[in-house]
């Protein structure tokens, strides 16, 4: 339900293939955080790549940022939020 209504907001946003697929992989068998180097991999794109798709995300209120940041930044589908296991709670410590 959650990712049907997700497609129903986003399907205008211009997304291209890359960013469908690893949305889609975050709402099913995604496991850990999503980080631009693991983005670049699994896409097999050029970091620059990646950091502009991941941007156009973060953008858009698709992703959100985990707290901290620097080489360790990673990042979460904010139609789910962070996972029980990141020990976040919503309006505690993430956007």
């Amino acid at each position: 339900m959650v990712k049907t209504k997700f497609w129903q907001r986003h399907v205008a946003d211009g997304l291209n293939d890359r960013q469908q697929l690893v949305i889609n992989k975050m709402f099913g068998s995604f496991y850990g955080k999503l980080t631009r180097d693991k983005y670049c991999k699994m896409m097999k794109v050029s970091t620059d790549t990646g950091s502009r798709d991941i941007k156009k995300m973060l953008d858009l209120g698709i992703l959100s940022k985990y707290p901290g940041g620097g080489r360790s930044t990673s990042y979460y589908l904010t139609a789910l939020g962070p996972t029980k296991e990141d020990g976040l709670e919503k309006g505690k410590g993430y956007e």
